[in-house]
């Protein structure tokens, strides 16, 4: 796959068919919360690009508001990594509020449990036991409608497992990839 940069408005709806346009070959595909979510659509709508899919706290999964979801949101964010925060920050400044704003409302609104089932690649799916953001027992929901799919909760992480229980999802990756 080559580097591209991103065009400069991307409607979440549009991510999939954007990342399918960019692969050149088939690929394992990992995707993180609104990755997570772009990841299962393009898996779903483009089976022949996905070999295997690790979907990590997926959105999608639990639609609703901004409102429903600001208390769980700063609980997230008071139990993120301090690791985490400077790229959290960078990445918010870089893209500004109005952007911010949008982009967690498509976020919150989007849906993908009806195309769950549409997945045929094998699916490895990782959850922070600890996520306040999207409780461990979506995960549940996620392996129920992906035939064959593999749940692994993590349970001393929150919503980004990568920095809060690392060695684990490596672990887990490197042995579902193998």
């Amino acid at each position: 796959m080559r580097l591209v940069d991103l065009p400069q408005r991307l409607p979440l709806e549009a991510g999939a068919g954007w990342l399918a346009e960019q692969l050149e070959r088939r690929v394992d595909l990992v995707g993180h919360s609104m990755g997570g979510l772009i990841a299962a659509r393009l898996a779903a709508d483009r089976p022949s690009l996905v070999r295997r899919l690790v979907l990590i706290a997926p959105a999608g999964v639990s639609p609703g508001s901004r409102a429903r979801h600001v208390f769980p949101l700063v609980r997230a964010l008071r139990h993120t990594s301090p690791r985490l925060v400077p790229l959290l920050a960078r990445d918010a400044l870089r893209a500004g509020p109005r952007t911010l704003w949008r982009a967690a409302g498509e976020v919150l609104e989007a849906d993908i449990r009806a195309h769950l089932a549409d997945i045929v690649a094998p699916t490895l799916i990782l959850w922070g036991g600890r996520d306040a953001l999207l409780p461990p027992s979506l995960g549940e929901v996620v392996r129920s409608e992906i035939a064959g799919a593999r749940l692994v909760v993590l349970e001393r992480a929150g919503h980004v497992p990568m920095t809060e229980a690392s060695e684990e999802v490596s672990e887990a990756l490197a042995e579902f990839l193998r």
